[in-house]
């Protein structure tokens, strides 16, 4: 697909620091990541769009897999965006340059992940959704409306108000496919919910892997006491999007 001589071959190592098929974008991530450091070994380079756009044609076209878009888009820009999914296939990403520094800096504290399992397959979970979508319509027509919403309450710093749309959103999710969650994910859940937390959901398709959760800074020791028997993983958000840390063969 990139012209590249298979006759010469390409040696390529990959380390990722989480689980594969564990609802946090890491196939995608990969897919994002590999076709922009082979762009890069051939002297070229891709913009943001472009490594969204091809990663999309390598999931979807080359491996057709029942995947969203939403995770290369991500990889590839980084940051907080806002996403339009047009009909025709046209994505319009928009990115929150007004969103104030304090506010990502507390909403980072006041997400908590935790990681509950081992992988699923996230496309037959997709499959299933897709199948479904007639009988969901409502839901899904909800879920975009909590977009806005949710947009809204980060540019005004009401993040409580930001974890409760979380809950709802949740809630709407699991009602698009009975393969999103189960009985154990459903008791995780309600225990946190129950020890201060105000929102969360399961990262990707559903099924297990990440769960994270928007919690009040004095609920956030109760919330762990709760789930200790699952590993608390502290992150940061990232603003960059797939780069490449080096270039030792084009480098001048």
């Amino acid at each position: 697909y990139l012209e590249f001589d298979d006759s010469k071959g390409i040696e390529l190592h990959h380390q990722g620091d989480l689980p594969a098929r564990s609802g946090m974008g890491s196939s995608s991530s990969f897919s994002v990541g590999l076709i922009n450091a082979l762009t890069c070994l051939k002297g070229e380079t891709l913009t943001k769009k472009g490594l969204a756009d091809n990663a999309l044609y390598l999931e979807q076209e080359i491996l057709k897999e029942n995947v969203g878009s939403q995770d290369q888009v991500a990889a590839a820009y980084g940051g907080f965006n806002l996403i339009n999914f047009n009909i025709g296939g046209e994505i319009k990403v928009t990115p929150f340059a007004k969103l104030d520094s304090h506010i990502v800096q507390d909403l980072q504290k006041r997400i908590m992940l935790f990681y509950i399992g081992s992988g699923r397959f996230a496309p037959k979970i997709a499959s299933d959704i897709i199948t479904n979508i007639l009988r969901t319509g409502d839901s899904l027509t909800r879920l975009t409306e909590l977009v806005l919403e949710a947009v809204n309450v980060l540019k005004d710093g009401e993040l409580d108000d930001f974890g409760k749309l979380l809950n709802e959103g949740w809630l709407l999710k699991k009602s698009l496919s009975n393969q999103t969650s189960n009985g154990n994910i459903d008791a995780i859940y309600s225990a946190a919910i129950e020890s201060g937390a105000l929102g969360g959901k399961l990262m990707g398709a559903g099924g297990t892997g990440f769960m994270f959760f928007y919690v009040p800074l004095e609920y956030q020791q109760k919330v762990k006491d709760t789930l200790n028997n699952f590993t608390y993983i502290p992150f940061n958000f990232e603003d960059t999007g797939s780069y490449i840390l080096y270039d030792g063969i084009n480098k001048k």
